[in-house]
Formats: C-alpha cells, structure tokens, sequence
C-alpha cells in the first residue's frame, strides 16, 4: 500500500505508535484478564499457586521465572505475556525496516518558469542566457526521474520534475546515420567537412566548431562537431530537419572518427514555432554550445549517448523560442497549473497491513476475555452471595509488584498474631488461618515432611529459620513461593514445625 499524503517517517512514527499503545493496552488487558480468571477459581474454594498468579513484564519473565525455578505466571501467562513482548519488538523493528519510502509520479504545483506558446514564439531562439542551462537540467531532471526528455508545455526549476504525457508537445528525435567514419590524421577540417557534405552526412549550409591545440611545432584539432539546416533560409516556414557529425575521438596521432546522424522534430503542438525559426542563425548560434555538450572535458572521447545530447539540445533551442526566452512567466487562468513530478510516497508492505491488523485483532479478543471474567465473577459473586469480608479478599489477591508489595507490607504491619509462622503453628495445633490470602500447600493426612522423612510427600518443603532479635523466624526465598497458594480463608492442614529444621 502506497500513502501519498504523508511523509515515510511520519508513517513509520504513527505505526510505531500505534503498535506500542495496543500492544500494551493488550498486555494490560491480558493481565486483568488472568487475574479475574484467578479471583473466579478463588471464589469457587479452590486455591491458586502463588507462582500463577505473579504477572511479570518484558525480561522481567525471565529474570523472574529464574528465581522462582518455574515459570512466572504459570504457563499459560508467561507464553502470553512472552508473545505480547516479542511482538511488541519484533513490530518496532520491522516498521522501521520495511516502511520505507517509494518514488511514484505525481501532479506538482507549477509555481513560474517557462511556459511555451506555439502562437507567440520568437524567431530567434537566444543561446547564451539562463534558460539554456535552465532547460538543459529540466530534462536532465526529467531522465534521471526516469521520465522522458522533450519540448515541454512548461517548465520550472524543481528537480523532482517529471512530465508525463499531458505536460509533452513532443520531441526531436536523432538517429545515426553512420558510425566511426575515419579520416587520417592531421586532415584539415574544411576538408573533412566538405568531405561530410559530398557524402549526404552535412547539407549545403553547414556550421563546424573544433577545440584546437597550438605550440612552436604543430597546429592541430580535434573535438570536431557540424550541423547543418534542411532550411534553404531563415524562416523559410519549413519543417526542417537537421544533419549533424561528431569527432568521437580526441588523440591527434589517431584517424579522425566521425559518428554522423540525421534529426528530426514529432511535435505537432510546437510545429508553429518550427516554421517560423531562424534556423541557419539559430545554429551558427548555438553551435559553441553543441560543441561543448559532446565531451567531457578537454582531451576526453565524445559523451556516449550523442544522440540523446543533440535532441534535447535541440528541444531547449525550440523551448526558448515558444517560451519567448523568460523564466518568469505562469499560466494562463483557465489552464493547467500543476505539472508532472516525482513524489516519495510511503510504501506499507502486505506484512505489514497484516501485522497492522493482527494487533488489532489481538486487542480486540483481550478486550473481550477482560469484561467476559470480569462479567462471570461479578455474576459470581451475586450466585453465591458471598460475605463481605469474603469478597474483601477477593479484591485484595494481589497481581502486580505494587499489590503483592502492599500484601507484604500488610502481613509485616499486622499484629503477631496474624503473622506467617505463628499462624502456621497455630495451624499445627489445630487452629484456623483467619483472613490472611496466603496459605500453606496441602499435604498427606495425617503426617508431615518431617515425620515421613520424605519432603516430595509432605504438606510443605521446610524454611530455614534465622534468630531475629531474639525471636525465629522463617527464611523464605523465591523457591519456596511454590508452596504457597492463595485461598479465601481455608482451614490449613498440619504443617511440620519449622522451628525444628535449621
């Protein structure tokens, strides 16, 4: 897909955006999501591992999977999550890879230049002003947007020109009539030219221009061009045509080689003007000019498309005399004030519209898995007609760092009673958990790790305990974290008696 009215980077910066606001607001949802699934388990009796239900972000899933020796989340959470986050990654890269930006021709504004006028145009087309050069590049311009060279309809100075068919009136067309005549070095260019003329290359009233060497011991040339003019006179009204020759070689040691070629103008807007040019005085004008557009440079061979140099050379000479040689001028109202141009448009592959729309999609669904738990626990919690203090806990299951560090600092505030290890005694001795979420995890009835001296069977793995200020108390690490669950205040079964394992 092709977007034309905005820029590729800004195209690549709402794409970016766009993938970072839905992915997150669809890892947020998923979250939420998880998490009421979560509370629905707890408020049908059953408990949950502590382990399932930490939500972790990012490379958070693996640092925190790494301490914990499983996986953050349970497995169903972390390869979401995991998905969500490679994703997030793997769409910012390809937008900035595959968003780039496609040259495609378009319509530009026409600001002022040169615009042609095949019933005003001025006999003598001027070869030593700005608009040769003007014109020159427009074409160049033109080529190198991979549009065609011609007489233009009109022209101005941007280099993102590029006409199409409405912006041409035609164009001169060259042909090589022979290739690599040679003559032996040191012929005088007269001769040569004279030569050209008896062999049907020149016609009658011809024009020649070479570069000339000078020292003590020799006078030599080389860099020959001639044209010359089908036109028996000066604005005869004929359609003429011209016959040109170029030297393609420079050593003057070397036969003299001469590429000749014959043009003629397919420009029926501009045939007015044709007519009415005064083609012998136009040439003889121009011909310093032609001269110095076959080469590169002193001492160089002729430039290699000598064809399509002679013809737009010959479009600029007939512009100038439609356009009456002035570069300020605009269209007429009524008229066509754009003209044919280059744009970069941004191009979004098909990978992308798909990535595009997978996202949305993702979106979509965890929105609706969101308010579909939310709806079944709120629906919940009226079936069962829960106590207030029930739904309390409920509310409270913690998810994020955030809650689960509001739950720390809520069991380290309350009273001694309510805290983990004499509650767990006081389970030992029958007694009840009360309203705290954490419980220990159940094991065979009747015995404890400890008594069986087998830890895989029993109700828990046993803590380590350190002396704090005169009291014992446990030491838990991540690890330990499987054996605990969350729950709405079940009766805890018997666990060992820490206090006995060092």
């Amino acid at each position: 897909m092709l977007i034309e009215i905005i820029s590729p980077p800004t195209v690549r910066v709402i794409l970016r955006v766009y993938f970072i606001v839905f992915l997150t607001a669809t890892t947020w949802l998923t979250k939420k999501a998880l998490h009421c699934r979560a509370k629905i388990r707890v408020a049908r009796g059953n408990s949950i591992s502590v382990i399932d239900n930490i939500r972790a972000d990012g490379f958070e899933l693996f640092t925190a999977s790494w301490g914990l020796r499983s996986l953050a989340g349970g497995s169903l959470s972390f390869f979401t999550l995991l998905l969500l986050y490679c994703f997030g990654h793997t769409t910012d890269l390809l937008t900035n890879y595959l968003v780039v930006g496609h040259k495609i021709q378009a319509r530009c504004p026409f600001n002022r230049g040169l615009v042609f006028d095949d019933l005003k145009p001025n006999r003598f087309s001027q070869w030593n002003g700005r608009p040769v050069s003007f014109l020159q590049n427009a074409q160049l311009f033109a080529v190198n947007n991979s549009c065609k060279y011609g007489i233009y309809k009109k022209v101005d100075s941007v280099t993102s020109f590029c006409p199409d068919d409405t912006d041409i009136i035609g164009s001169w067309k060259c042909d090589y009539t022979a290739r690599s005549i040679q003559f032996a070095a040191g012929t005088a260019n007269v001769t040569l030219v004279n030569d050209l003329y008896k062999k049907g290359a020149l016609y009658q009233n011809h024009y020649f221009e070479q570069s000339t060497t000078r020292n003590l011991m020799d006078s030599t040339f080389n860099h020959m061009v001639a044209w010359s003019t089908s036109a028996s006179e000066d604005s005869d009204g004929t359609d003429w045509e011209v016959l040109a020759a170029v030297q393609t070689n420079w050593q003057k040691d070397q036969p003299v080689q001469m590429d000749t070629l014959k043009c003629t103008l397919d420009a029926p807007g501009a045939s007015n003007t044709h007519r009415q040019m005064a083609s012998h005085y136009d040439l003889r004008g121009w011909l310093p000019t032609f001269q110095g557009l076959m080469y590169y440079g002193t001492n160089t061979s002729a430039v290699n498309d000598i064809t399509d140099q002679v013809a737009m050379l010959l479009n600029s000479m007939v512009m100038i005399s439609g356009g009456n040689n002035y570069l300020l001028a605009k269209p007429v109202t009524g008229e066509d004030q754009t003209q044919g141009c280059i744009k970069v448009a941004a191009y979004v592959p098909p990978v992308m519209i798909g990535l595009f729309s997978f996202v949305g999609g993702l979106f979509l669904i965890s929105t609706f898995l969101f308010f579909r738990f939310l709806l079944r626990l709120r629906r919940i919690r009226t079936d069962l007609d829960l106590e207030q203090a029930v739904v309390k806990e409920l509310d409270s299951i913690p998810q994020d760092v955030l809650e689960w560090a509001v739950l720390a600092a809520r069991e380290h505030s309350a009273s001694v009673e309510l805290r983990i290890v004499p509650r767990l005694n006081a389970a030992q001795d029958g007694g009840r958990a009360d309203d705290s979420l954490l419980i220990g995890q159940e094991g065979a009835p009747g015995g404890t790790a400890e008594e069986s001296g087998n830890l895989e069977s029993g109700s828990r793995k046993p803590i380590h305990s350190v002396q704090l200020q005169g009291k014992e108390e446990p030491v838990v690490t991540a690890e330990d974290l499987r054996y605990f669950k969350i729950g709405c205040s079940p009766p805890i079964p018997q666990v060992p008696n820490y206090n006995k394992h060092n």
